[in-house]
């Protein structure tokens, strides 16, 4: 059904179990499940090098990072910050707008922080005037 619809269809193996029928001739992702932290991010990336699911799994992964509600999650989540890009004009500059209101990204000295002063400074000349002004009040200069 999937082919018939034309939807975007990823094979999994996990751990000795492998995809049966049409898919086995496919080479699969393989999902680690006493590493899935890793597995789901090569899941993330493989739907990312998809040509038809790129915009919505980057807009997906913006609003995951946005709403972020701990530190450790918006460290954990800006490591894909920059394997996820590159991004559009529109996407740069709801990142930056959204990191400046949200206090576990701003407030994250670990990586979250740092992180996204580099994606500014990557990304200045897609991100708005006004919103310039209020990273930098925010996070401070960009390096």
């Amino acid at each position: 059904m999937a082919i018939i619809e034309s939807k975007t269809v990823i094979p999994l193996s996990v751990e000795s179990i492998k995809p049966h029928g049409f898919l086995a001739r496919y080479q699969t992702l393989k999902l680690h499940v006493k590493a899935l932290d890793r597995s789901c991010e090569e899941l993330i990336l493989a739907m990312r090098n998809n040509n038809k699911l790129k915009k919505n799994v980057q807009d997906s992964f913006i609003q995951s990072f946005l709403r972020s509600e701990s530190y450790d999650e918006a460290n954990a989540k800006s490591k894909l910050l920059e394997k996820l890009g590159p991004y559009n004009k529109r996407q740069v500059n709801e990142i930056i707008r959204g990191s400046i209101t949200n206090s576990q990204i701003y407030g994250a000295t670990f990586a979250a922080k740092p992180k996204i002063k580099w994606f500014f400074s990557m990304n200045r000349k897609l991100v708005s005037r006004d919103l310039k002004k209020k990273f930098v009040a925010q996070f401070g200069p960009a390096n």
